[in-house]
């Protein structure tokens, strides 16, 4: 039957840099999902990798996730979640409004709807400029969490200025996971590839977002969505990925991706 199917599904996996994390090349982004059963599915699929936003448009999904996870030993699943700060968007530097004290709310409510004691990755969300990536509010905020043991490891997340935002990670002797827009569509791709070469060597995980629709409108699909994900795991310096499939056909289909990835 089709659990049979599920099960005996051929996995990839590769470790998050010095975390020493391992996790299959294609975990779940719980974005555009919101369905219990989809998760349950992709945790009887093998997938062990799972990601959210904190924040109010997520509280839904977070208290979705806390559900389904509450049999599941939390030693078993690799979760992380993004904190957002207020930034003035023009510059994409920080307000007085990211406050220490901010970050670490926002960890806390995101933690009591996961009902979870700790993330694994915790990740300082949507930088695009270098200077922000050294917010110091937002660093200290970072270093209590992972003191106060609610989160294992920190991270970074860069959708714009990319190149920049990695090699910041790379060079801060801080973060310990970088999740960068990188697809074949991009203009800048080689400068992605080459700032998250430099992040892994230095031993940073990788965790690639943005590989299927990239920059495509909502109403345009990619022509060959598998295409898109095999050509970024090809890239040995990217450790994961984390499509926000919405059904089980577009996650029957990410899946499939590592039955036949020609590995380079």
């Amino acid at each position: 039957g089709q659990d049979k199917n599920q099960k005996e599904r051929k996995l990839i996996y590769r470790t998050l840099g010095k975390t020493g994390i391992r996790v299959p090349v294609i975990g779940m982004g719980i974005l555009s999902s919101g369905s219990p059963a989809l998760m349950r599915v992709a945790l009887d699929a093998g997938i062990t990798h799972f990601d959210s936003t904190a924040g109010q448009t997520q509280i839904h999904n977070e208290e979705m996730i806390g559900e389904v996870l509450k049999g599941v030993p939390r030693e078993s699943v690799i979760f992380g979640t993004k904190i957002h700060l207020l930034q003035d968007y023009k510059t994409g530097l920080y307000t007085k409004a990211a406050t220490e004290d901010d970050f670490l709310k926002k960890l806390d409510m995101a933690l009591k709807r996961l009902k979870m004691d700790y993330v694994d990755i915790v990740y300082h969300h949507m930088v695009s400029r270098r200077e922000s990536a050294f917010h110091e509010p937002v660093m200290k905020a970072m270093e209590k969490a992972k003191k106060a043991g609610k989160a294992r490891f920190l991270g970074i997340t860069t959708h714009s200025n990319i190149p920049e935002v990695v090699h910041a990670a790379a060079d801060s002797g801080f973060y310990e996971v970088v999740m960068a827009s990188y697809n074949n569509r991009q203009k800048n791709h080689k400068l992605v590839k080459e700032a998250i070469a430099k992040a892994a060597d230095r031993g940073l995980g990788v965790v690639a977002i943005k590989v299927i629709r990239g920059d495509w409108k909502k109403d345009e699909i990619p022509v060959n969505p598998s295409a898109s994900l095999k050509w970024v795991l090809q890239d040995s310096n990217v450790h994961a990925t984390i499509p926000a499939f919405s059904n089980f056909e577009e996650m029957d289909m990410d899946l499939s991706v590592m039955e036949d990835l020609k590995l380079t």
